[in-house]
C-alpha cells in the first residue's frame, strides 16, 4: 500500500508532538491543560490554520527577523513562524505554564532558531535582558487579556511597550479592541484586519510604541 504524504514543512521538528483528539485542531495536551488551568490558558480551542497563517503574513522575512512569541502555548503560531522564517533569524517563545514550557522545547529541540524561555510575561523586559536579547522586530502576544482584568492587562502592557523600540510590532488577536483598552497609553495603533475563517471570527491589531 501506498505510504500516507507527509505535509511539507520548513524543519523537520515542526510536526513533532501533536496528538489530535478532533476535528477542531485541539491537542490531548492542549485539552489537558485547558481543564488544569483554563484561566492561564484563555481560550477552549487553539488557534486555526487560518489564523496563524494570517499572524504569521504580517512578518516580513525577506531579511533576517528576531520574533518574541509571548504564550504560545503547544506552539500553533510558532509551527507557522517558523515555517516562513528563513535560517538567519531568531525565534524566542516566553510561557508560564511549565508543561507547555517542556512540550516546547521537546518539539523544537534541534532547531537552532528557537529559543525557549520558561517565564512570566508581567517580566518580559528582564527576562528577554537575561537571554542577551536586546531588541526585537515583532512580538506576537496570545494572552487572553479578556480574563485578566484592567489592572493586569495595563501593567502586562505596560511591560510589553517597555520592550520594544519604534520599530518594533506588537501583534495580538481579539475580539475586540476594547479588550486592551486599559493600557494602551503606551502603544498606538497602525494596523488591523479581519480573521473571519476563524472560530470565533477575530481581528489582528498591530501597535506600535506611541
Amino acid at each position: 500500500s501506498k505510504a500516507a504524504r507527509k505535509p511539507l514543512c520548513a524543519h523537520p521538528n515542526i510536526e513533532r508532538g501533536l496528538e489530535k483528539v478532533s476535528a477542531t485542531g485541539m491537542s490531548l495536551l492542549f485539552f489537558r491543560r485547558m481543564l488544569a488551568n483554563p484561566l492561564r490558558v484563555g481560550y477552549l480551542v487553539p488557534s486555526s490554520p487560518f489564523l496563524t497563517n494570517h499572524a504569521a503574513a504580517r512578518m516580513d522575512f525577506s531579511s533576517p527577523r528576531v520574533v518574541v512569541e509571548i504564550g504560545p502555548g503547544e506552539g500553533c503560531h510558532s509551527q507557522k513562524i517558523l515555517q516562513r522564517m528563513t535560517p538567519l533569524c531568531q525565534l524566542t517563545l516566553v510561557e508560564k505554564d511549565p508543561v507547555f514550557a517542556n512540550h516546547l522545547r521537546r518539539q523544537f529541540a534541534d532547531d537552532s532558531r528557537v529559543v525557549v524561555l520558561e517565564a512570566d510575561a508581567r517580566n518580559l523586559q528582564r527576562e528577554l535582558a537575561g537571554a542577551d536579547l536586546h531588541r526585537c522586530d515583532d512580538i506576537l502576544s496570545g494572552l487572553p487579556f479578556a480574563l485578566m482584568g484592567s489592572s493586569a492587562t495595563a501593567e502586562l502592557l505596560g511591560e510589553i511597550a517597555g520592550a520594544i523600540d519604534e520599530f518594533t510590532e506588537l501583534l495580538t488577536y481579539r475580539v475586540s479592541l476594547r479588550q486592551l483598552s486599559p493600557g494602551l497609553r503606551h502603544l498606538q495603533l497602525v494596523a488591523r484586519s479581519r480573521c473571519f475563517r476563524n472560530i470565533p471570527p477575530v481581528n489582528l491589531f498591530v501597535f506600535r510604541r506611541a
